[in-house]
């Protein structure tokens, strides 16, 4: 058999015996290429899902006040506070995802502005291997306006940049100011772990 980018030769194997196809048939629908038994036996279940990898995705807002100030959140079912935002949900977009979080967290409606940072996020220890994008927020003129969902959130703070690192882990301070610096500079970046890598394409 043909050896093939997306699916190794063992697991190829494995689902055409399982679905009764023949190896090659589950190698040419990985790559994306006409496959005459593509599908299951049901007609409906697709042999290239199920081997293909899958990450945790989160999306977040970067959102200010006036003076700059960068705001934070602070859990209710974890220690220490995080950029507004959260795991996106099966079927939605990271723009979508993020519009909602800051809805159910803070009360407030925004659509989400120029995207400012892709940070791809290692796994360690318990935490998955996930992808986190962060949108521009804007501005919060009048904090009274935020509205916690106190089943989600115990507070929140306006925090000057030079003190994020007092409040967020190590990543996320790195995140967060590299958030800001893609605001300023009006250009996305790509993180890895927190961490500038590659060339920054416009915003």
């Amino acid at each position: 058999m043909h050896r093939h980018r997306l699916v190794p030769d063992d697991q190829a194997r494995e689902l055409a015996a399982r679905w009764r196809l023949e190896p090659v048939d589950v190698a040419l629908a990985a790559l994306g290429q006409p496959a005459p038994r593509r599908f299951g036996t049901d007609g409906q279940t697709d042999l290239v899902a199920a081997p293909l990898p899958r990450r945790r995705i989160a999306a977040a807002m970067l959102l200010t006040d006036p003076a700059g100030a960068m705001l934070v959140v602070e859990p209710t079912y974890k220690q220490g506070f995080e950029i507004p935002g959260g795991v996106v949900e099966d079927g939605e977009s990271p723009r979508t995802g993020a519009a909602r979080e800051v809805t159910e967290e803070l009360g407030i409606t925004r659509t989400p502005g120029a995207l400012l940072v892709i940070d791809h996020v290692p796994a360690a220890g318990r935490r998955t291997e996930g992808l986190v994008v962060v949108f521009d927020g804007g501005q919060v003129d009048d904090p009274a306006t935020l509205v916690l969902a106190r089943d989600e959130l115990r507070s929140y703070a306006f925090v000057a940049p030079d003190r994020l690192g007092e409040y967020l882990p190590a990543l996320q301070t790195r995140r967060a100011l590299a958030a800001l610096h893609a605001r300023a500079e009006r250009a996305a970046v790509y993180l890895e772990d927190g961490h500038p890598t590659g060339e920054t394409p416009p915003v």
